[in-house]
């Protein structure tokens, strides 16, 4: 199933946002990316469940979780995949083919 993923800064534990009361996700429950949005690579562990409370008055359940990268002890974060240089749009510096744009551009000869 899939959910938003939301962090509220220092100090507050992230939670998933927008699941039902009635969804099937408990304590200890492991997030993993989906790479639907093709920043992050599918499978990245993300963070695991603490805390589900389901208020039957309310639309959404609350759920709270513990992210698992360290995040709170790191200040950047690279993620690197195997297909990026793949992707199209993408070109390599290193890749002879790639079409080279001049910086000056053309030139005009008065005549």
């Amino acid at each position: 199933m899939r959910s938003v993923f939301f962090g509220a800064g220092a100090g507050h534990a992230p939670e998933l946002r927008f699941m039902a009361p009635t969804a099937d996700i408990r304590a200890g429950d492991k997030l993993y990316t989906s790479g639907i949005d093709g920043t992050y690579p599918a499978g990245l562990a993300v963070a695991q469940v603490e805390a589900v409370e389901r208020d039957t008055g309310q639309m959404f359940a609350r759920i709270t979780c513990k992210p698992l990268s360290g995040v709170d002890r790191s200040q950047f974060l690279l993620v690197l995949g195997q297909d990026a240089a793949q992707r199209p749009g993408r070109t390599s510096l290193a890749d002879p083919d790639s079409p080279k744009k001049s910086a000056r551009g053309k030139e005009r000869r008065g005549g």
